[in-house]
C-alpha cells in the first residue's frame, strides 16, 4: 500500500472540497470562487497547524523558540494567503478543473475519516521509517533527521503549493511574486526544522518525532 504523510482534515475542508469537484463536473463553465477561496483558506490553516502549530504544542516550546517558531507560521502563512488571493482569483474554467483534480488528490480517508496528504515513494518512505526508529532505540544521526523532516517539508510544498499554484496561468509580475513567495516559504520551513529540532534533549525531541512520524499512514 502506498504510504502518504498526512494529517486529518477538517469535515468542512472534506465537505468543501468534494463539493467543488461536483460543482466543476455540473458547472464546468462556472467560476466557482467562493468554494475556491473556502478551500484554500481552511487548507493553508490546517496545513500550518498540522506541520507547525501542532508539533510546537507537543514540544510544549517557550521563550525565543516560541517567538522563532510563532514568526515562522506567520511569515509562511500571510505569503501563502497573499499568493493565494493574487493566483486564484485569475483562475480560468479550464484550469478550475485541474484545480480541482489537484485539491481532491491531496483528500484521503484513513479508518473511514478524511485526512489530507500527498504519497512518498518506497524509497523515501523506507527512509524515513529508519530514521524514526534509529531515535526511538536512541542511534540517530542529526544529519538523517534534518534530511528527512526537509524531505516532509518539500513534499507538502510540492503538493500543496505548487502543484496548486502552478494550475493557473499568470503574468510575469505575478509570477514573479509567486516564486519569491515560495522561496519564502521554502526558507521559513527549512530553518524551522533546523533550529529547532537538532540538538534538542531526547526527551525533549521524541515526543516530536512521534508526531510526524504518526504522520505516515497506509493509505489502501
Amino acid at each position: 500500500m502506498p504510504v502518504y504523510v498526512a494529517f486529518p482534515a477538517s469535515e468542512t475542508l472534506y465537505r468543501n472540497t468534494n463539493a467543488f469537484s461536483e460543482a466543476v463536473a455540473a458547472r464546468p463553465d462556472v467560476i466557482h470562487q467562493q468554494l475556491i477561496d473556502q478551500i484554500s483558506h481552511d487548507f493553508i490553516t490546517e496545513v500550518l497547524d498540522a506541520f507547525f502549530e501542532g508539533p510546537m504544542k507537543t514540544l510544549n516550546v517557550q521563550g525565543s523558540m516560541a517567538s522563532v517558531m510563532n514568526g515562522v507560521i506567520s511569515i509562511i502563512g500571510k505569503a501563502s494567503r497573499a499568493l493565494v488571493g493574487k493566483v486564484f482569483h485569475k483562475v480560468s474554467v479550464e484550469e478550475q478543473q485541474v484545480l480541482a483534480r489537484q485539491f481532491a488528490a491531496t483528500q484521503i480517508t484513513v479508518d473511514g475519516k478524511p485526512w489530507c496528504g500527498f504519497p512518498l515513494d518506497d524509497e523515501a518512505a523506507n527512509e524515513a521509517a529508519l530514521m524514526f526508529e534509529s531515535f526511538r532505540k536512541g542511534s540517530g544521526d542529526e544529519a538523517h533527521l534534518v534530511k528527512v523532516m526537509g524531505m516532509f517539508a518539500d513534499g507538502a510544498i510540492e503538493h500543496f503549493f505548487d502543484r496548486t499554484m502552478g494550475t493557473v496561468k499568470t503574468g510575469a509580475i505575478t509570477r514573479g511574486l509567486v516564486n519569491a513567495g515560495r522561496a519564502t516559504i521554502h526558507k521559513a520551513a527549512h530553518s524551522s526544522m533546523q533550529k529547532s529540532l537538532p540538538g534538542l534533549h531526547p526527551k525533549l525531541r521524541q515526543p516530536v518525532l512521534n508526531y510526524f512520524e504518526n504522520m505516515l499512514v497506509e493509505v489502501a
